[in-house]
């Protein structure tokens, strides 16, 4: 039962790493102040000023851009500390498990391939890997996090849209 929950644990520390990885690449490729549409937009506004209607265009497209980039920051957030939950749920499942098997002495003719060097290496790979994972996902989590200490002037702070 609790070797079934520990699989189940490591499936979705799996599945939800691979979606914070590919989000974070995902906000790392896309950049809202470059889109194609709102450079357009802008460039058109400069030439018409005063155009209302632009200007709500502008406004709207940069507005739902600015969502768009906030929930993704938001979901990979989420993710990292799903992520975190799960890899201490499954470890502590494990380390009951490990607690109330009985040990057994090694067998040799009934696994005649498996040593006890091959097995401590199996589980040295499988617990180096979990812990590079997590530490990919804890990378992520804190960059997510990342706050400047300096407060940039007024004019540096934000990218103009309107001018």
């Amino acid at each position: 039962m609790l070797l079934s929950a520990a699989g189940a644990f490591g499936g979705l520390l799996l599945i939800i790493g691979t979606l914070v990885v590919s989000l974070h690449l995902q906000l790392k490729r896309s950049d809202p102040l470059n889109n194609p549409q709102l450079i357009e937009l802008r460039d058109e506004y400069a030439v018409n000023v005063g155009e209302a209607d632009l200007q709500n265009k502008l406004r709207e497209l940069d507005q739902a851009m600015r969502i768009e980039y906030f929930e993704t920051k938001a979901r990979i957030h989420t993710g990292s500390i799903l992520m975190l939950a799960s890899a201490i749920l499954m470890f502590v499942c494990l380390g009951v498990v490990s607690a109330l098997a009985k040990h057994h002495p090694q067998p040799t003719a009934t696994c005649p391939g498996m040593t006890l060097q091959t097995a401590t290496r199996t589980r040295i790979w499988i617990a180096g890997t979990l812990f590079i994972l997590i530490c990919i996902v804890m990378v992520l989590f804190l960059s997510s996090l990342h706050q400047t200490g300096d407060a940039a002037p007024a004019s540096e702070s934000a990218t103009e849209i309107i001018p």
